[in-house]
């Protein structure tokens, strides 16, 4: 009986090594993918890089030259700072950008990106008048905190999305009803790796394991 104990939890404990080694390995590699995916390399040649997009409209200001990752990412944060003085409120719900907010303005989305610039998306055709009037608004944020020539791109974005997400906040009671999202979404969220696969199996094993001690 004893013998037939010891076997049962020696197979068990292999079936889960066997298991558990390439789980951990996969959940190293995801950590391993995910940095290399946010590894930041912009400069002032992004600007470059982004005019390619076919839904890219205009630059305005200009890009620094970094030397080093932790310049880069004390530039994000000096974004950062521009997007929340942008957001507060003037008057109560009432932000400075809200007039240009879609419904009442062609704005469907601004924010900034992984790209070290401040982005607007636009739903439709706009005038170079509007585009100077918007970056003017976050230059001048940006002058206050030591940023001269903030750098902004204009896109055209797709109503649609904002639509599905006005609806997803408006079923979560959120308070931003208005879709002004927080650091351009996606484009500067850093996914975590999906759940390591297997680990489900090995409670089961565990499972029979501690079934199999209860009946012999």
């Amino acid at each position: 009986m004893n013998r037939n104990k010891t076997g049962i939890f020696f197979i068990t404990m292999m079936l889960v090594g066997m298991v558990l080694i390439p789980a951990v390995s996969a959940e190293e590699n995801a950590a391993k993918e995910l940095n290399a995916t946010a590894e930041l390399t912009f400069g002032p040649g992004t600007f470059d890089e982004l005019k390619k997009d076919p839904n890219f409209i205009a630059a305005y200001g200009n890009i620094p030259t970094f030397s080093t990752s932790e310049e880069r990412e004390k530039w994000l944060d000096a974004l950062d700072k521009v997007y929340t003085e942008v957001n507060i409120e003037v008057n109560a719900n009432e932000r400075e950008m809200s007039k240009y907010f879609y419904p009442d303005g062609p704005i469907i989305n601004y924010g900034f990106t992984n790209m070290g610039v401040l982005k607007v998306e636009v739903n439709k055709e706009i005038e170079k008048s509007f585009m100077d009037e918007i970056y003017q608004i976050f230059d001048s944020h940006a002058s206050r905190i030591g940023v001269n020539e903030v750098p902004l791109v204009f896109f055209r974005g797709d109503i649609s999305a904002l639509t599905e997400l006005s609806d997803t906040a408006d079923l979560n009671e959120t308070e931003n009803s208005t879709n002004q999202q927080t650091k351009s979404g996606s484009e500067t969220s850093k996914e975590k790796p999906n759940n390591v696969p297997g680990f489900s199996f090995m409670y089961g094993l565990f499972g029979l394991y501690i079934v199999c001690r209860i009946r012999y």
